[in-house]
């Protein structure tokens, strides 16, 4: 099954460096769930809110949440 989309979701990843950086952002009003399989741990480099919810390989991202990740 191929992954779900989501209209008002801009996410994209980075290599560089020895570094797999994820950036994302959810410009829509609900919230979203991006599956990040494979996933070890995430560290948070940047987001626009307090507190980033990652579990069980799920990304929820709040409206107009915006992260940046470093991802293994």
């Amino acid at each position: 099954m191929p992954p779900r989309l989501h209209i008002h979701v801009i996410a994209f990843s980075r290599r560089g460096d020895g570094k797999k950086i994820l950036i994302a952002a959810n410009f829509g009003t609900d919230e979203v769930c991006l599956s990040l399989k494979n996933i070890q741990k995430i560290t948070v480099l940047v987001s626009n809110m307090k507190e980033v919810f990652y579990q069980g390989g799920e990304l929820r991202l709040r409206s107009c949440e915006a992260v940046v990740l470093e991802i293994i």
